[in-house]
């Protein structure tokens, strides 16, 4: 199976760069040291001096360790080490993990959770009404929860969030300690493959706004407790012999180190400082592949680069406009010269290990920009016209846009700069560029105070984690009955092609309307130390550190 600007002045655009739900996205073109230039001798680390300890690198600093306030993947990356969700996707698949077992009923709207013996750090048991609690407070509408959408499958959670009902109308009950019931509005595929994390309710109330800002304030009930955190530096994890699944975690102690800039990622992996590093620097590839103490696994294609258009801004408004600064970006220009052909041009959302079923989708459905893109090969024509339609000057080089960028690196600095001669030489407009940390753009695009923003979005097993960024218009205003019914629609249907192809109009129904971009389809290229065992092949796992282990360091 086989994919304004104003009146008659100028205004100023501002587009926002960021990261969601993903790691930084690296152009292998970023400046970094040269692979030749790395001569530090092995750092004393908790890597390097422990059997039975590794260390790894998130690119920044996690926004908050709370489940129902946290903003992307750095936290999750915390979550998947320090809570037990009621399932795990291992494999492209879920698997039991704080539900030991689960019931769907006949008509699948009823999923019924037996618990199995778990307990926090502090020794309290692991309860049902902690996963109660944690739904409850993702979805009450003050925590302005990013991810909501993923859980409307959950009866009357949307309108919970939407301040229509009271969160007591919502589709959970507590059957005992250690059983959960989930009514869901109607039967959806995505259940068991959606991390559903357990949450205190005395901590919420002991620590309030402050939870989850510091490593005393965070509980764990997963394979690891968090024992120290030295912000923008560091996180120390240690084994929690309360996991119920201790035994089998045979890791003692990690560290995330907290390092943003790609050329001192490389230079600590080198030097044995880190013992796995996700790399796209053609130059340091190349030397690693030579490096006979190194393994390396390549994931699929799963993350995609995506423009958010605020269709409530006074230029972003115009669907031609849209179009055009989507086309003005040479995806295959992107992929060789910026990525080095490490990356995939994308003209569709959905990346290419997602599947349906028994379909790859993308094998199976052609990406939709495609046929747009052939049909319009002029984008500054569309611009004018958009222009036009907008009663505009229709002069691109009076008009000024201000490039916003998720990141303050030199990875950040080539991407921006790479764009801006992409878009200056197809649009004639002028291009500024200004960088500012990602935390700032999530908030700035939540808000709506944004003209176009780029996030890179990690595939879900299924297309519905991507295509639900966008169900009753997210963070672009964008609102449309026909793409939340395919959207809601596909997430209810069994049969794998009937949901393919509601997945499939979806995508396309908000490609043709330009109210997105998709830029490129990324996959992860890890190397590490040979010593390293258990990483998994899987780009969709969040299993986090438990099944790592080192063995002869």
């Amino acid at each position: 199976m086989k994919k304004i600007i104003s009146g008659i002045l100028a205004a100023t655009l501002s587009l926002t760069l960021i990261t969601g739900c993903a790691t930084k996205t690296e152009s292998p073109n970023a400046q970094t040291a040269s692979p030749e230039a790395s001569t530090a001798s092995p750092a004393a680390s908790v890597a390097g001096s422990d059997e039975n300890s590794y260390i790894n690198v998130i690119s920044g600093e996690p926004s908050v360790l709370n489940t129902s306030k946290f903003k992307g993947l750095n936290d999750r990356k915390v979550f998947y080490n320090v809570l037990e969700p009621l399932t795990r996707v291992q494999e492209g698949k879920a698997t039991a993990a704080g539900a030991e077992s689960w019931e769907v009923s006949e008509d699948g709207k009823t999923y019924t959770f037996h618990l199995r013996e778990n307990y926090w750090s502090d020794g309290v048991k692991v309860r049902a009404q902690d996963y109660a609690y944690a739904i409850a407070q993702q979805a009450t509408p003050q925590n302005a929860f990013s991810f909501a959408s993923d859980y409307f499958f959950i009866k009357n959670y949307e309108q919970v969030y939407n301040g229509e009902l009271d969160v007591s109308s919502l589709g959970v009950q507590v059957k005992d300690d250690l059983t959960l019931v989930l009514e869901l509005g109607n039967p959806d595929a995505s259940v068991l493959t959606t991390q559903i994390f357990p949450q205190r309710e005395d901590y919420i109330k002991k620590y309030g706004d402050k939870l989850g800002t510091e490593a005393e304030t965070v509980i764990a009930c997963g394979p690891f407790t968090l024992t120290s955190w030295v912000h923008n530096s560091e996180l120390n994890f240690e084994k929690n012999s309360k996991y119920w699944d201790a035994d089998n975690v045979k890791l003692q102690k990690f560290s995330f180190k907290i390092i943003p800039e790609p050329s001192a990622q490389y230079a600590s992996f080198e030097n044995g400082s880190l013992d796995y590093l996700t790399v796209s620097n053609a130059d340091y590839i190349a030397k690693f592949n030579k490096n006979t103490k190194l393994t390396s696994v390549q994931k699929a294609p799963a993350r995609t680069a995506v423009i958010n258009f605020n269709l409530n801004d006074a230029l972003f408004k115009n669907k031609n406009v849209r179009l055009a600064f989507s086309l003005a970006l040479n995806r295959e220009t992107i992929a060789a010269d910026l990525n080095n052909g490490l990356t995939k041009p994308a003209y569709g959302l959905i990346a290419p290990a997602t599947s349906v079923g028994q379909y790859n989708f993308r094998s199976d459905i052609e990406e939709p920009l495609l046929a747009i893109s052939k049909e319009n090969s002029d984008p500054k024509a569309l611009l004018i016209k958009g222009l036009q339609e907008l009663g505009l000057n229709t002069d691109p080089s009076t008009h000024t846009v201000t490039v916003n960028l998720g990141g303050t690196d030199s990875t950040s600095k080539t991407k921006g700069e790479f764009y801006q001669e992409l878009w200056n030489k197809a649009l004639g407009l002028k291009i500024k560029l200004a960088f500012n940390d990602s935390a700032t753009h999530f908030a700035t695009l939540d808000q709506g105070k944004y003209q176009a923003g780029i996030v890179s979005w990690g595939a879900d097993p299924e297309p519905k984690f991507v295509l639900s960024r966008w169900v009753g218009g997210g963070v672009t205003g964008w609102k449309n009955s026909d793409y939340d019914d395919y959207v809601s629609k596909a997430s209810q249907t069994v049969d794998d092609k009937e949901r393919l192809a509601l997945y499939a109009k979806a995508e396309a129904l908000i490609i043709s309307e330009s109210v997105v971009a998709p830029i490129e389809y990324s996959s992860e290229l890890v190397y590490s130390y040979k010593y390293i065992k258990g990483i998994p092949n899987s780009p969709f796992d969040d299993t986090g550190l438990k099944n790592i282990y080192t063995e002869g360091r």
